[in-house]
């Protein structure tokens, strides 16, 4: 793993989207701080996409609705909180891939 010659970690952290469940974010750190304890964990990307304006009749558990998309973030931002994130920076813009928000974690 090249982390190992890095000052910093950065990870691209789609849990809830791409792969797993929101909630299992907290298990990727807590591992990745085990194998690299003395290094800065930076979660540069994370969360959901949705379609502007597309509101579920089936719920919010409708994949690329905006109640799904909110409800990763929010299970998303929780564990980060849960697993010691120091600071969370959120900006909110209209990205080409309408996930919504850019944010850094540190």
């Amino acid at each position: 793993m090249a982390a190992r010659y890095m000052d910093i970690i950065c990870v691209n952290a789609y849990y809830g989207w791409f792969y797993g469940e929101a909630e299992d974010i907290r298990h990727h750190l807590r591992r990745l701080h085990e194998r690299f304890p003395d290094k800065p964990i930076i979660i540069s990307e994370f969360g959901a996409g949705a379609k502007k304006g597309y509101v579920s009749d089936k719920g919010p558990g409708m994949i690329w609705s905006e109640e799904y998309q909110a409800r990763v973030y929010e299970h998303q931002l929780d564990m980060l909180a849960d697993a010691g994130a120091k600071e969370i920076q959120r900006l909110a813009v209209q990205t080409p891939n309408d996930s919504g928000i850019i944010t850094g974690i540190v």
